[in-house]
Order: structure tokens, then sequence, then C-alpha cells
């Protein structure tokens, strides 16, 4: 009985080392990060942003590599309707390229670089906090959902909008 729980101990160990060796290679999913973004379901209000900028490929994508902490629409959703919906306003297109501009991080960082990392900057040139705790990633108070990879960079979903 002793040995087989011994065993069992073993096996747990093992698939946990494993889990955290594959879960550090995150696989690329997509070519590109707009690619991603639109794949996604919960990113809309996101995409639907970026949009009225102009699109994404003003900050990233193609030669411009970039990081993206994209928050999920319940995030957007969080800070109210009157705050999107100035958003949204074309009179107020500041405020959308700000916004879109505070997600945008110039570089690709990976999680393996995020942790080397206590900050990092973001393209309106404030200071973003990096932390992980208990296996979780967090810029600032988001809390990363999870990782998307591409071949643009990284796109990390967050449940919060800076």
């Amino acid at each position: 009985m002793k040995n087989i729980l011994s065993l069992g101990w073993c096996l747990t160990l093992l698939l946990v080392l494993i889990g955290s060796a594959a879960s550090s290679q995150v696989p690329i999913t997509y070519a590109t990060q707009l690619e991603a973004i639109k794949a996604d379901k919960e990113l809309t209000t996101f995409l639907m942003l970026s949009d009225a900028t102009g699109g994404l490929s003003a900050f990233a994508g193609g030669k411009k590599h970039a990081t993206l902490i994209a928050p999920t629409d319940q995030a957007y959703n969080n800070r109210g309707v009157e705050g999107m919906i100035a958003m949204l306003n074309p009179q107020n297109m500041d405020l959308s390229i700000t916004s879109i501009k505070e997600q945008v991080v110039e570089g690709t960082y990976s999680p393996e670089d995020l942790a080397k990392k206590s900050s990092i900057k973001n393209l309106n040139g404030k200071e973003i906090a990096v932390s992980k705790a208990y296996n979780v990633w967090s810029f600032n108070e988001a809390k990363v959902i999870r990782v998307i990879r591409t071949k643009e960079g990284y796109l990390y979903v967050v449940n919060k909008a800076f």
C-alpha cells in the first residue's frame, strides 16, 4: 500500500512538471493578432474599439511586433455604459485611441520574458506592473485569463481594462 501511494505521488509530481513545461511553451494558434481577436467571442468590444481607431495595424501587427493586453467584453462592461458610449463617439476619438494604446506594448513578451520583468511600458508611455501569483499572470490589477501566441506576438486576454 505504501509503495502504491509513493508511486501515486511520483506520478502526480511528474504530471505537474510536464504540465508546467507544456504551459510555458504556448503554441502558435493564429497567424495574426487580429485573427486571434476576431476568433475570440469575448473580445468584440476590443475589436470594435480598435476598428473605430482605424484598426490595430496603426499600433501593432505586420512589421510592428507587439504584445496586446486585451480586456474581455465584461471588463469593458464594468466601466459602465456612459464610458463606452463616450469612447465610441466619433467626436471623442482620442478616448478610443488612448484606450487602445493603453493595451499595447511595443515588442513581443512571452510568459518567459515577463518572468524577468517587474513592469513593461505601454504605447502611452505608462508603466504596467507585471506579476505572477499562484500561476496567474497580472498586468496592474488585470488578471490574465488566457495567453494566445501568434506569429506577430502575444495576446494576453485580461479581466480588466486599464
